[in-house]
């Protein structure tokens, strides 16, 4: 993904995939063409600036072996050919729809009210508890009081880096750790978020969601990367090796058949801003449709701040999750566990414990 300057100051361009969209910053921030990012207007920097060639460096080894079904066995251990199948071979019209919403970046007075207004207490999932979100955190502009209200309400608090650099797939093991063990130490510290309530946990995953699905007709099922990933990737910085139990909530391609408004992984890189309220509406609904008709994988709608600071997007997605309230809405950690056929997710040796009960 590449990210170039607009001549308008908020405005810039996106790509995703080869394809460039348009986008704007959040309002009252300006585009920082040096660091490709957001800011205040006596932060943002023009450029462009110098370039050094990168280093021709050898393509990581794909040391990961195929998915072997009879060896990868649920819960803790999931895997299919191309990614499509539905777990525990149940058919789809068994299978519960489950509807994922997560939020990137910083928490603050930019967002903080218009993500408190979709998890009103009148939606509610079919056995009566209120919808919930998973938030991935980054520090700059962050609000950590605003988190921890956050947390306190039942959502569920995940980490992005601590300085969202661009290049840090090519850093080392000592950056990583600093970028991601760092932001969790920054969230217990200053929100009081306890790191069982984290997505890391020491040095190790409880699952990632940062893996890019180029537009396919089947939705890819959340798989665990013990095995080779059952997809391409485009980006050249999948996992090559094996990552025993760590979950991955892909991000799903976003589009419709006709492909107006794009491609994109996460929904505010769609270009939607020209569509009114009921076209973002029937944009959504089209979009969920190919989930719920095909094979009932997760259907994941991430969002950056950008969506919410245009009211044709924001009321076109409040009119969606109203549309929505027969599905379940669940935050990503509980999504393993609430599947009818992990049976056992927490270890406890009760059989048949987190089976599907939507009465419960």
């Amino acid at each position: 993904m590449s990210i170039t300057k607009h001549l308008h100051v908020s405005l810039y361009s996106q790509c995703v995939d080869g394809f460039p969209y348009l986008n704007r910053c959040p309002s009252g921030l300006h585009f920082d063409d040096i660091n490709k990012l957001c800011t205040f207007k006596n932060e943002a920097r023009c450029g462009p600036i110098p370039t050094t060639v990168a280093p021709i460096t050898e393509p990581p080894l794909d040391l990961a072996k195929k998915c072997d079904t009879e060896l990868c066995q649920l819960p803790y251990c999931f895997c299919s050919k191309d990614g499509t199948i539905i777990p525990g071979g149940l058919d789809r019209e068994d299978t519960p729809q489950m509807i994922l919403l997560t939020f990137d970046g910083a928490v603050n007075l930019n967002n903080f009210e218009k993500y408190q207004k979709v998890f009103t207490d009148q939606r509610k999932n079919p056995n009566g508890c209120p919808i919930r979100g998973t938030f991935f955190i980054s520090h700059e502009y962050c609000n950590y009081n605003m988190v921890q209200e956050l947390a306190h309400d039942g959502h569920e608090i995940g980490t992005e880096t601590v300085t969202l650099q661009q290049s840090l797939q090519d850093k080392g093991y000592e950056e990583w750790v600093g970028e991601m063990i760092g932001m969790r130490e920054i969230l217990r510290h200053f929100s009081n978020i306890s790191k069982s309530n984290v997505v890391l946990e020491d040095f190790g995953y409880i699952y990632d969601s940062s893996v890019g699905i180029p537009p396919l007709k089947f939705p890819i099922w959340p798989y665990t990367l013990d095995y080779k990933i059952p997809h391409e990737c485009r980006s050249g910085t999948c996992p090559t090796r094996s990552f025993e139990g760590v979950w991955e909530v892909p991000l799903n391609a976003h589009y419709v058949e006709t492909y107006e408004g794009g491609h994109c992984p996460y929904l505010d890189q769609c270009v939607l801003h020209n569509h009114d309220p009921d076209d973002v509406f029937e944009w959504l609904k089209e979009d969920f449709s190919r989930y719920y008709d095909q094979n009932r994988a997760p259907y994941m709608m991430p969002f950056h701040t950008n969506w919410f600071q245009l009211k044709e997007l924001e009321m076109g997605l409040h009119k969606f999750l109203d549309w929505t309230l027969t599905q379940y809405l669940v935050t990503c950690r509980e999504c393993p566990r609430r599947y009818p056929w992990i049976g056992d997710s927490e270890g406890t040796g009760i059989e048949g414990k987190d089976t599907y009960n939507p009465e419960k």
